[in-house]
């Protein structure tokens, strides 16, 4: 398996105005837009827009409510309506179920409306991770990633080789499930932490894997037309995980992603702190 090569890395709260060590800035998923990456949090409300390149600088802010709605696991944006689509992995549904909620934000992010994903979870913490999205024929999709196999929890959830990619196109002022996308079952990911596509390329990550999965979207199918690439993050020098908490990916260049990683775990090894709540972007060989 080849290894993504590292380019660049920084911790978030170092690249951020008014954030210190000692800042909870728990990276869940962003976007590359132009020469910015925007990153959200599952702890807060606000984004940040950080420079792609990792500098320091005067772009780099916070935007949106400080004490808005929290819970985000990823963002994709529309840049023809120009409107941010941050996703809520689960709350409660009918009975025991749990759907997953999209909030539209405007280009200020600004918070315009909310709504919910038409699929069913058993549980809240076993829903969508990922999210991005697909114009065909003049129609919008969004395309949402389970973070478990076959859209389970539980044991179930982690059996490898059942990722799923649920597809929803806006009906009226919400959302409609249309199809669903069945990942290679040689992609053997346990979980599955984000999603991103870019000219019908399409990046999955997995957290607890440390890998990245690349594949084609078919041009007119919810399909992908091969079993597409396993890439591992890097490992230290005797092959043990550093990159334990990758939670985001995002598409820069054809051959370069951006990822961040999520606050450390208490009682994960200590090597996991050193790229813990950070941001990285890796090239593909």
């Amino acid at each position: 398996m080849d290894t993504l090569t590292l380019i660049a890395e920084s911790k978030i709260h170092r690249l951020l105005p008014g954030s210190g060590p000692d800042s909870r800035l728990e990276a869940s998923g962003l976007i590359a837009l132009q020469d910015r990456l925007i990153i959200v949090f599952d702890n807060l409300s606000q984004a940040a827009i950080i420079d792609a390149s990792l500098a320091l600088g005067a772009g780099n802010r916070w935007i949106g409510e400080e004490n808005g709605i929290t819970g985000f696991e990823d963002i994709t944006y529309d840049d023809i309506d120009r409107r941010y689509f941050v996703l809520i992995e689960a709350v409660p549904g009918s009975g025991s179920s749990f759907q997953a909620k999209v909030v539209e934000y405007d280009d200020a992010f600004n918070r315009r409306g909310s709504h919910r994903l038409p699929f069913d979870f058993d549980r809240a913490n076993k829903g969508f991770e990922g999210l991005t999205y697909v114009r065909r024929n003049g129609h919008f999709f969004l395309l949402a990633l389970c973070e478990g196999n076959h859209c389970k929890g539980g044991s179930a959830g982690r059996e490898p080789g059942g990722g799923r990619i649920q597809v929803f196109q806006k009906a009226g002022d919400g959302w409609e499930h249309v199809d669903s996308l069945k990942m290679p079952p040689t992609v053997q990911f346990v979980d599955h932490a984000s999603l991103d596509i870019r000219d019908g390329r399409v990046a999955v990550l997995s957290q607890e894997c440390a890998q990245l999965w690349i594949g084609t979207l078919h041009p007119a199918r919810w399909d992908v037309v091969d079993e597409g690439v396993v890439y591992a993050l890097p490992t230290d020098e005797q092959g043990r995980t550093i990159y334990c908490y990758a939670e985001g990916v995002a598409w820069m260049t054809p051959d370069r992603v951006a990822v961040v990683s999520d606050r450390k775990k208490q009682g994960d090894p200590k090597r996991c702190a050193e790229k813990d709540e950070s941001v990285h972007i890796f090239r593909i060989p």
